[in-house]
């Protein structure tokens, strides 16, 4: 292990025993984003395949600049609510738990969620004819699975499986409710895993670990890891349906790794944080074009339907200079440098960092399953941002409004 991991895992592990030693907030914005920050760059030093290069100096500051960016952001706030009361961890989960949330409302919500999910889920196998799991190269199948529009509905998925797992931690008896709620959370997770779409799953248990967190006293050491235990079991399961051995076999080649194809099980875990680190830094010392919003707001130009237009007049391409095809993402702030160079990793992660730090001190100081939930969607695109740009995904936009306006009807 090099210096540079070492460092930072140094400084990971330092940061998670103070924060448990003093009982401060495990998942408050600056801290949650400096630790995803230094594990990803700390795993990606590790440089286990021979597709990693050693960075210039240039790659480093392209990188840092949109992170301390994020961070000021952050701080911004901070200073705001510096003197301002803000209710204790203990007091925020009293409230939700002694709060009001209307039952009913939930309930009607889940059922036009999940009516409206199942429709748009036979109307898209009517169409493609197939359901990804059950076919002969399901990794292939999973990317043809669609149909604009109504595409869009089936992830509407992560919200019934959320809200369900809401209605169990904050309602107390409706036993016979309870039981439909069930019913409909198996229904809607087998047939959303027959998709082998892993991320609305993960999408599901961080919002409701954020809602576990922060409104009741049920996430503990013991809870946290059973969780874990979920989700690693869950993500191994779809990516043994997706690709079985010989893929994995196929993935450690590629990947030209460093160690013995014994572990290729663990060769997409790690090469999907290290490569899109490894493709940031290659991609913003060769690009000589910017898009000028094309990439941080493509959600606004496909709902619109004038994206492919664009694309095609401008002559778009999807991934520039990647280092291996296999591997096809740059992480969150590669669109902010595609459209506006330096001046895009500077201003825009400012104001996402200034936002999200907003909507956490709106929970702090009105904590309700809507304020909850608001910042659990944040809480996702940090864990990711390593990873992908999710706020110009139109699908994580669409889930955030549908949301929003739930979540302030249930609680209103």
């Amino acid at each position: 292990m090099n210096v540079i991991s070492l460092s930072l895992f140094i400084i990971l592990l330092s940061i998670l025993f103070f924060s448990i030693a003093k009982k401060s907030d495990l998942l408050s914005p600056g801290k949650l984003f400096l630790m995803v920050w230094l594990l990803a760059i700390g795993v990606t030093e590790l440089k286990l395949s021979r597709l990693q290069f050693d960075w210039p100096i240039i790659s480093w500051v392209y990188l840092l600049i949109p992170i301390f960016s994020v961070l000021a952001g952050i701080f911004t706030v901070y200073v705001v609510y510096f003197d301002k009361d803000i209710m204790s961890l203990e007091a925020i989960r009293s409230k939700l738990i002694n709060g009001y949330i209307n039952d009913q409302k939930l309930v009607r919500v889940i059922i036009m969620l999940f009516v409206i999910y199942a429709v748009s889920y036979v109307v898209i196998y009517l169409y493609v004819g197939f359901i990804p799991l059950f076919t002969k190269y399901p990794n292939e199948a999973r990317t043809r699975w669609s149909l604009f529009g109504v595409g869009l509905l089936i992830h509407l998925a992560p919200l019934i499986l959320y809200f369900v797992i809401a209605y169990f931690v904050i309602i107390k008896k409706q036993y016979y409710k309870k039981l439909l709620m069930f019913l409909l959370f198996w229904v809607t997770l087998i047939t959303f895993l027959f998709l082998l779409q892993r991320f609305g799953v993960f999408i599901t248990i961080i919002l409701s670990i954020v809602l576990l967190y922060y409104g009741t006293n049920k996430l503990n050491l013991k809870t946290a890891f059973v969780i874990m235990i979920f989700v690693v079991g869950i993500s191994y399961l779809i990516l043994s349906l997706r690709a079985g051995n010989l893929i994995l076999q196929y993935f450690h080649q590629v990947s030209q790794m460093k160690y013995s194809a014994k572990y290729s099980i663990f060769t997409e875990p790690y090469m999907y944080i290290a490569m899109n680190l490894e493709n940031y830094a290659y991609a913003t010392t060769k690009l000589k074009e910017f898009t000028y919003g094309l990439s941080s707001f493509d959600f606004l130009f496909a709902i619109s339907g004038i994206k492919h237009w664009l694309h095609e007049y401008v002559n778009f391409i999807d991934n520039p200079y990647l280092i291996n095809y296999n591997y096809n993402t740059y992480g969150m702030f590669f669109v902010n440098f595609r459209d506006f160079y330096v001046f895009g990793i500077l201003i825009l992660p400012y104001f996402f960092g200034l936002v999200t730090s907003f909507v956490y001190y709106r929970m702090r100081t009105n904590p309700n399953l809507n304020s909850i939930t608001l910042y659990g969607i944040l809480v996702m695109v940090i864990m990711f941002s390593f990873f992908n740009p999710m706020l110009s995904w139109l699908f994580y936009i669409f889930d955030i409004t549908v949301l929003y306006f739930t979540t302030f009807y249930i609680t209103k």
